[in-house]
């Protein structure tokens, strides 16, 4: 994570000015501190291209605006954003790296596997940046609304059987993350999304930020999710 943090109002020797760059680095989350000068700006301008090109840093306003803001949580922030390459609208999810119970870690892990093995049913997951304190979780714009939304909307023209058509698409969302040990905890009308596809609408499965990866013989203990949605024991 590279700061240049200008020139220094201070003279450091032979009465010459100069410019100051913070390089930090998290390994093993232990912040490491590293600070260079140079009387031309230049040199540091070379040393900041070397440096991220060697550690494939990314900065997301290189690659992405944000448009406006669509939810702020107790974790996150969302944002409507475009991709600046290809045009495209998608949301970027904004989540700080010190939260509790290191659900950043945890969903960062569970964004790489979706990101690989992607599902028809689940939010497609497009990209991911990383700042000194937050992570950014790109994904695709999904302009439908919630399923709580939808069932509310009086006037959207629905198939007879869209219920169980949804039941079917959730169980099978759930059946694909759980192949992978991933499990979501926060089930619920909020968290899942409306699609339009080829005449029908189906949902998505959102918002992994109580997710967890477990073992084939692991098991946990933790109460999480939303009350109202959580099972019964």
């Amino acid at each position: 994570y590279i700061s240049y943090e200008g020139i220094l109002n201070e003279k450091i020797q032979n009465n010459k000015t100069y410019h100051k760059l913070t390089f930090r680095s998290n390994i093993n989350q232990h912040l490491r501190t590293v600070t260079f000068f140079s009387s031309k700006f230049s040199k540091l301008n070379s040393f900041i291209n070397l440096i991220t090109k060697t550690t494939n840093y990314r900065d997301i306003r290189e690659h992405y605006t944000f448009t406006s803001k669509i939810n702020h949580g107790a974790f996150g922030t969302l944002y409507l954003s475009q991709n600046i390459t290809l045009n495209q609208v998608t949301a970027v999810k904004q989540i700080s790296k010190s939260i509790p119970h290191n659900s950043a870690i945890w969903e960062k892990e569970i964004f790489h596997i979706l990101h690989a093995k992607p599902y028809e049913n689940i939010i497609l997951c497009l990209d991911l940046f990383e700042s000194l304190s937050n992570i950014y979780f790109v994904y695709e714009y999904l302009p439908y609304g919630t399923l709580r939304d939808f069932m509310k909307d009086t006037t959207k023209e629905k198939h007879p059987l869209y219920k169980e058509n949804f039941i079917i698409q959730l169980s099978t969302a759930i059946n694909h993350i759980n192949t992978f040990g991933i499990i979501h905890r926060d089930i619920k009308p909020d968290n899942l999304m409306i699609t339009f596809h080829k005449g029908m609408y189906a949902v998505k499965v959102i918002d992994f930020g109580l997710g967890k990866i477990i073992g084939p013989q692991e098991k946990t203990n933790e109460s999480y999710g939303s009350l109202a949605y959580s099972a019964p024991e």
